[in-house]
C-alpha cells in the first residue's frame, strides 16, 4: 500500500511540474507599463509588452499570450515565406502557441496596412501569418482588419 501512496505523489508531482512549465505572456498597447525592452519582468501583467510581436517571439512552444483591450497597429516581422521573404505581417506565428484577447474581437483589434493608395503591394502588412511550423495553434478573439500583402491577391500569401 505505500509503494501504490508512494507513486502516486511522484505523478501528482509531475503534474504540478508540467503545468507550472507553461507560461502566460502579457500585451497591452495602452498600459503606460508597456514596452518591448528586455527587462526582468517584462511580459507579467504589471510590466506587458507592448506589441503582439515582441510578446510571440519571447514566448516558447505552447505558452499563451494575453492580449488586452485595444487597437494594434505596431510591430512587424518578415514571413518564411519561399514567395516573398520580405513579406511584413503585424504578427507572425511560426511556433505553436495560444494567442487570445482577454475582451474579446469588439474590444481588441489587429489591424494590418494597405499599400498607399489602398491596394496589395510594396508596403502592404498582413494583419496575422502562422508559419506551417505552428501547427496546433490558436487564435481567439480578436478582430482582423485593414490586411493586405506584397503579392497579387491570386496568391495564397494575401490576406490576414
Amino acid at each position: 500500500m505505500n509503494l501504490k501512496i508512494a507513486l502516486s505523489c511522484v505523478v501528482a508531482a509531475m503534474m504540478v511540474a508540467l503545468a507550472s512549465a507553461s507560461e502566460t505572456l502579457y500585451v497591452a498597447c495602452d498600459d503606460p507599463n508597456a514596452s518591448d525592452e528586455a527587462v526582468e519582468g517584462r511580459g507579467t501583467e504589471a510590466l506587458p509588452y507592448a506589441t503582439i510581436q515582441a510578446a510571440v517571439a519571447a514566448a516558447q512552444e505552447d505558452w499563451t499570450v494575453l492580449v488586452k483591450p485595444g487597437v494594434y497597429t505596431n510591430g512587424t516581422a518578415k514571413s518564411p515565406s519561399s514567395s516573398n521573404p520580405y513579406q511584413s505581417n503585424r504578427v507572425m506565428i511560426d511556433k505553436r502557441i495560444r494567442l487570445e484577447s482577454t475582451d474579446g474581437a469588439a474590444k481588441t483589434e489587429i489591424r494590418g496596412c494597405w499599400k498607399p493608395g489602398g491596394t496589395y503591394g510594396s508596403g502592404a502588412i498582413r494583419a496575422v501569418y502562422i508559419a506551417a511550423t505552428a501547427e496546433g495553434t490558436v487564435v481567439k478573439g480578436f478582430t482582423i482588419a485593414d490586411s493586405a500583402t506584397q503579392n497579387d491577391m491570386a496568391s495564397h500569401d494575401h490576406g490576414g
